[in-house]
């Protein structure tokens, strides 16, 4: 599947994080994502991390808050979903215009992680984007945790 071109994105949350690229993309794609519930405790991924599968997000009662497809998949780089503009899970309904892209970059000093995230109404920004802070943020602490003797 090829990679669409990223629309400009309402907002991009970057972390520098002292611990291999490898180590950050582990956790990124982690089937347990412990990083999820920065979105809301509970929060679940069912998916099987490949290009091209369907993607469904999944808060504590199991109810979908998000589906869509892994439109790219680059290991240790790039991981770009693009989402169905109605949360429910339709692996062959169109897909939305919201994206979100993953840019992991090795560093001298470990990685830096950068999340690009595709415009959502103007009213849900500043909660959406706090919540994404969080995410990050939860992915670094895994991370630099796991790489400390």
């Amino acid at each position: 599947m090829a990679m669409s071109t990223l629309p400009t994105p309402a907002f991009s949350v970057t972390t520098s994080i002292a611990a291999p690229a490898a180590r950050v993309w582990a956790i990124l794609l982690d089937p347990n994502a412990h990083w999820a519930c920065a979105f809301g405790e509970g929060t679940v991924v069912e998916c099987d991390w490949r290009e091209g599968s369907p993607i469904v997000w999944r808060d504590g009662s199991g109810n979908i808050g998000a589906s869509g497809v892994i439109e790219a998949l680059r290991p240790n780089d790039c991981l770009q979903l693009r989402y169905h503009d109605e949360a429910v899970r339709d692996p062959e309904g169109p897909l939305g215009d919201y994206v979100e892209r993953f840019t992991v970059s090795s560093r001298a000093d470990g990685t830096l992680l950068q999340a690009d995230i595709g415009a959502i109404p103007d009213f849900e920004e500043a909660a959406h984007q706090r919540m994404w802070e969080t995410a990050l943020r939860l992915i670094k602490a895994q991370a630099e945790a796991e790489v400390r003797p």
